[in-house]
This record gives C-alpha cells, sequence and structure tokens, in this order.
C-alpha cells in the first residue's frame, strides 16, 4: 500500500506470489520507485519490481530471511535463520565518510560485532540485546557508532567493538524499543531517545546527561520512537501497545541535518542503513592523550575492570603492566592496538586483593615508544 501524507491509500497492489512463496518474514526494503524486496520465512527473497521489469525470485537461500540492509544503490545485505539465531544488522561508514561497511551482531552470547568479516568481542556487562541496530556518527568522528538497547541499558560501540564514553546510557528500567538519535535540544550534542518497558520516554545526550523535561509518561510502548517534522517542529512520535498514537512538540524547529536516525529502520523506504557523517572531530596533541587514558569503573568494586587508551596514529604493539605500590609486577596485559581509536583491556581483579595499583600503558605509535600511567583502587 502507499499512503498520501493524510494516510489515505493512493495505491495498492494485490501480488501473488508463484511457486510456493512462504510468508513474508522481514520488513520489506524499498527501491525508491524500482523495486520493493521481500523476505520469506523459506529463505526465497522476491523482488517485485515497479519499472516494467519483470518480478521474480532474486536468491533462495536455507533459512528464513530477517533482515535488510541497503548497503548501496544497487546491492542489499541480509540476515537469515530462526528468531533465536538472529543477526541484527545494518550498513554504513564505520570507517570514515567514504567507507562501504556492513555490520552485524549475533543475538545470543558470546556476543561478537562483527565488521565486514571481522569480528571483535564484546565483553560487557550484558545477557541480551533487546533491540534492531541503530548506526550513528554520534561523537562527530566522521565514523558511524553501533547502538542497541540491552538488559543492561543503551550501549554504543565503535567499529572495533569499543564502548564509547558516557556509556551503557540507563534508564534503571527495561528497554525494548529501538533508538532513535538526534539533537533534540539544539546543545550541539547527539541524544539518544528510546522508551523503556513501562512507557517512559527518554532522551539521554551523549554526554551522559537526562535532557530536561524527560523522562515522559507515555503508553506502555515497545515501538521505536519516531522523529517527526509536525509543522515545521521537531516531534517525537510512539505507538503505544494500548492503540493510541502519542505525539509529543519539542521546541525546537524541525532540521534534517540535526537527525542521524529518524525511526526504527531509519527512513520511510526501510534502508537500515546510514551514510551520513558529522565532521567535527576532536584532534589531540600527544600520541597516547593522557586524559584518554584510564580506567572504569574506578574504584573497582567487582570482579574486573576495563583499561581504556586512545592511540593518536599508527598503532604498533601496546602491553600493560599492572604494579602495586611497591613496583612489584601484578600482572602483563596485552592490549589490543587500533589505530586512531578507543582501545581497551579486561583486568581481572578477582584474585588481586583491596589496594592501589598503577596501569603503566606502554604503547608504540607512528614507530615511537608512548608511556602513560593510570591509578587504580580496588576495593573488596
Amino acid at each position: 500500500f502507499a499512503l498520501d501524507n493524510n494516510y489515505n491509500i493512493i495505491d495498492s497492489v494485490i501480488q501473488s506470489f508463484p511457486l510456493n512463496p512462504g510468508r513474508i518474514s522481514a520488513p520489506p526494503l524499498i527501491y525508491d520507485s524500482s523495486k520493493v524486496i521481500l523476505g520469506m520465512d523459506n529463505g526465497k527473497i522476491y523482488e517485485r519490481k515497479l519499472n516494467g521489469q519483470p518480478s521474480g525470485y532474486a536468491d533462495s537461500v536455507a533459512g528464513g530471511i530477517r533482515l535488510f540492509s541497503k548497503y548501496n544503490s544497487s546491492k542489499y545485505i541480509y540476515s537469515k535463520g530462526s528468531t533465536a539465531d538472529l543477526r541484527f544488522l545494518s550498513s554504513g561508514n564505520l570507517f570514515g565518510s567514504g567507507s562501504s561497511d556492513s555490520v552485524n551482531i549475533n543475538s545470543t552470547s558470546p556476543f561478537k560485532l562483527t565488521v565486514n568479516g571481522i569480528m571483535n568481542n564484546l565483553n560487557y556487562p550484558f545477557s541480551k540485546i533487546n533491540s534492531l541496530l541503530t548506526l550513528a556518527d554520534i561523537n562527530k568522528d566522521t565514523k558511524q557508532e553501533v547502538l542497541f538497547a540491552t538488559d543492561n541499558g543503551i550501549f554504543s560501540v565503535n567499529s572495533n567493538g569499543v564502548i564509547l564514553d558516557n556509556f551503557p546510557a540507563s534508564a534503571n528500567k527495561e528497554i525494548y524499543s529501538g533508538i532513535a538519535v538526534g539533537d533534540i535540544n539544539n546543545d550541539g550534542i547527539f541524544d539518544v531517545i528510546f522508551v523503556t518497558k513501562d512507557g517512559d520516554l527518554y532522551a539521554i545526550g551523549t554526554d551522559g546527561k537526562i535532557l530536561n523535561g524527560f523522562p515522559l509518561k507515555t503508553g506502555i510502548a515497545y515501538s521505536t520512537p519516531s522523529l517527526a517534522n509536525l509543522n515545521d517542529t521537531l516531534g517525537i512520535v510512539i505507538m503505544g501497545i494500548d492503540g493510541y498514537l502519542y505525539a509529543y512538540k519539542t521546541n525546537v524547529l524541525y532540521d534534517e541535518s540535526r537527525i542521524l536516525w529518524k525511526n526504527i529502520l531509519r527512513d520511510k523506504y526501510l534502508s537500515n542503513n546510514n551514510y551520513k557523517s558529522v565532521s567535527s572531530p576532536v584532534t589531540y596533541k600527544e600520541k597516547l592523550p593522557s586524559e584518554r587514558a584510564y580506567n572504569w569503573p574506578n574504584p573497582v568494586y567487582g570482579s574486573s575492570t576495563f583499561i581504556r587508551y586512545f592511540i593518536n596514529g599508527s598503532a604498533g604493539s601496546v602491553s600493560i603492566k599492572i604494579l602495586n605500590l611497591a613496583g612489584e609486577l601484578v600482572k602483563n596485559l596485552q592490549g589490543s592496538a587500533f589505530s586512531n581509536s578507543d582501545n581497551e583491556v579486561i583486568w581481572d581483579v578477582s584474585n588481586v586483593q583491596s589496594g592501589v595499583y598503577y596501569g603503566v600503558i606502554e604503547a608504540t605509535v607512528d614507530g615511537n615508544k608512548e608511556t602513560r600511567i593510570i591509578k587504580i583502587a580496588v576495593v573488596k
């Protein structure tokens, strides 16, 4: 069906599929006015052509089709399998404004982020993913981050699977909605917008702060908030499971450039991709910036902590020595070495006594050895 702006049906087609098509099992993917891609639960992919060319099956694979993503103007990617083995996927420019990258995360533990076929572990404290993926360049470094809702809040990771500062964002309630992203108060900081299980609408800035006026109480909703143009004013629209549509106006004008992910599959074509970058990267003078070297949580009350550092340049080897206050070696850790990116290493402190420790980060950057020392407090 096609609808006009007043939600009147203006076009419809009754399409019969030949040869045991199965049932539609994935959101359709629309290529402007040329074709609609339909995925079936028996693994068939049907292309309904809208430009006069013959329609027909484009592929047939084992397992039901679950999700599509528009990779470029002529190609699309898809995930398949049972609902229990769903792979959340999308595509965008995860490595910079000129790249085209596919990304997916498996739906069961152990969780792995796969970008262009390269896997990285997601070693973070969650046991379930509750939403589809949202891609958005929320830190304005020209590279898309991957956002998703879990049973422990909203996570945002870079292409290497490293979590961003101020995440996970938590409402201390279960979150089953997807995530919309935009600067909804014109403060220059992008906001993640989502709904909790009991109907609270949240907007949290990427600085970790809940926006003034939020949360808002809506009906119980699992739907992803949609950022909408309500008579030139930015609005937020949610469908509740009570059958009501909840719409809220902000006090700012609608500006498409401030919206990175509008609704559940991003746009009216259900493209499930994002190639929109924001070019305002932070620059550092140091090769191993001191302000980007720390651990979290700190103090450490649990069984582990994440040692974090940013490599500003071409990365070589990275090692981390854990020393006690007497300078004695407690642990050697091998660090990841992602260039021009945040990196993280887990230190398991379950067999470590309470006290203060030094983390000595040694990295080769652009051929030179760089060192940073951080203090880590362990409390048991």
